[in-house]
């Protein structure tokens, strides 16, 4: 299951490389929905996917994005 811990890591990587992404929204509602989204799947798949995801990355990767490269 993905951890909270490892989706703020990932919420503030995407700031880090896209410094506006979610400037104006409530972070911390941001984190529960990353988790709601992807609870299901463990911390290191998500991570591989996340980064995956990245790689290639013109815009701020969304939870859909993260379980494309999942599945």
């Amino acid at each position: 299951m993905a951890s909270k811990k490892k989706i703020v890591e990932m919420i503030t990587l995407i700031k880090n490389l896209f410094p506006f992404y979610a400037k104006d929204s409530n972070v911390e509602m941001l984190v529960k929905t990353w988790d709601v989204l992807l609870n299901e799947y463990p911390d290191n798949l998500v991570e591989v996917a996340f980064l995956n995801c990245l790689k290639t990355a013109k815009m701020p990767p969304a939870p859909a994005d993260v379980i494309e490269h999942i599945k």
